[in-house]
């Protein structure tokens, strides 16, 4: 609940995945980003630092999380899973091809060996 309570004194838009997994939604809040920092991609970083530290201080010392940060969904959880534990990685129109070029298929969410191989098997061998 603290968790949520944290991430909603940033934006309405919030939706829980799991327990332990949340996404804020920061779509039409162009102009409140904009007053944090020179560009949305700086605010939104310096708000993910923001976050890290609030839960380390308010939840205890021993709570931390990997924040991702995108234009959607699955590029921000794909962002969230580099330099586990306690990370904060973004993903834009800057990096994302040196980031996919770098990736193999499993390191993608939902996909395992066997996904993995039928994927291959239909001729998809890289992200």
């Amino acid at each position: 609940q603290k968790l949520v309570e944290i991430m909603k004194s940033y934006s309405p838009k919030v939706q829980m995945k799991s327990i332990d997994e949340g996404i804020i939604d920061f779509s039409g809040s162009y102009h409140a980003l904009k007053m944090r920092a020179n560009d949305s991609t700086n605010a939104l970083e310096e708000i993910g630092h923001e976050i890290k530290q609030r839960l380390k201080e308010e939840l205890g010392c021993w709570m931390i999380c990997n924040v991702g940060i995108a234009p959607n969904r699955f590029l921000a959880k794909l962002a969230a899973g580099f330099n586990k534990p306690d990370g904060l990685n973004v993903i834009d129109y800057k990096n994302i091809e040196e980031i996919y070029s770098s990736l193999v298929l499993q390191d993608f969410p939902g996909i395992a060996s066997r996904f993995e191989k039928r994927l291959k098997e239909k001729g998809v061998t890289t992200p």
